[in-house]
């Protein structure tokens, strides 16, 4: 599928030359001009990557401190 996806890009437009471009991505979102979704979207997934590397970093200091 990826390789279709490549495949067919030099007929695309120079705008929308991205392989992922069609998968309902945050851009789909924005080219709608759903914003409000978009938005809700980027805060998602931008506070539960924060919440995950901050659990990662504890889980980590515990393990050393169990450790050491």
């Amino acid at each position: 599928m990826m390789m279709r996806r490549l495949r067919g890009m030099h007929t695309r437009s120079k705008e929308d030359r991205s392989p992922w471009s069609d998968c309902g991505s945050l851009r789909w979102l924005m080219d709608t001009g759903a914003w409000h979704q978009a938005w809700i979207n980027i805060f998602v997934t931008t506070v539960l990557c924060l919440c995950l590397c901050f659990l990662g970093m504890a889980v980590g200091r515990l393990l050393l401190s169990a450790k050491g």
